[in-house]
């Protein structure tokens, strides 16, 4: 797979490129690294210099969109198929390049336990989250009722994890909310535990006394 980081390396993200006859050179040059260096520059040429260079420049870069899985085949077809709305396709192309910049590829979905097993985990926590606030609302002692509190905020904390896993997981999601859920999941567990595939379980151990984590939640 081609990395956008790597791709675009050897180009100076202050440049500035305002001419057709420039981008055409350049395109025929460099072909899909110029491509991925239209989508990091700052400023990109007017309007109707972009439209000028629809034939040449929509198909490279719609090549490396797939490649560095920028588009959805199912609801991104349409894109860069047409000349009056290429400025916009590319604008549209671009916010997607930032946003997902250091979102992990799809391929690591599959790394994730299967969705049935997601499905379960989530109804676990849901289940334990309603036993929670259930005798949140009946408990009367100050000490218990704080421990209540964290025990529903941590179990919180748990279901998001578990449904960024579950769309990240869902063959039917397309492929950019999937790599968003990818991401978020990196974030809300840490890069360390993303990449050992160390995912929590779904309701907080110590609410259990459980002293070893199960396998078949990993």
């Amino acid at each position: 797979m081609l990395f956008a980081s790597e791709a675009a390396s050897d180009f100076p993200l202050h440049e500035r490129l305002s001419t057709c006859s420039t981008l055409v050179t350049r395109f025929e040059k460099e072909g899909e690294g110029m491509a991925v260096h239209l989508l990091r520059i700052q400023t990109l040429p007017a309007r109707h210099e972009l439209q000028r260079l629809f034939s040449t420049v929509a198909p490279a870069l719609k090549s490396v969109a797939t490649r560095l899985e920028l588009l959805d085949e199912r609801g991104d077809s349409a894109m860069f198929e047409q000349r009056d709305s290429f400025d916009a396709d590319l604008k549209e192309l671009r916010s997607r390049y930032q946003e997902l910049l250091h979102a992990p590829p799809l391929a690591d979905a599959s790394l994730l336990p299967e969705l049935t097993i997601i499905r379960d985990a989530l109804c676990f926590n849901r289940t334990y989250r309603n036993f929670l606030i259930r005798q949140l609302r009946s408990e009367r002692h100050s000490n218990a009722v704080r421990e209540l509190g964290e025990a529903v905020e941590e179990t919180q904390d748990l279901q998001s994890i578990w449904s960024a896993m579950f769309d990240a997981r869902d063959e039917h999601n397309g492929v950019i909310f999937r790599r968003l859920r990818l991401k978020k999941l990196m974030e809300l567990i840490g890069q360390k535990a993303y990449y050992a595939k160390d995912f929590p379980l779904p309701a907080p151990l110590k609410r259990f006394n459980v002293k070893e984590t199960p396998n078949s939640w990993k």
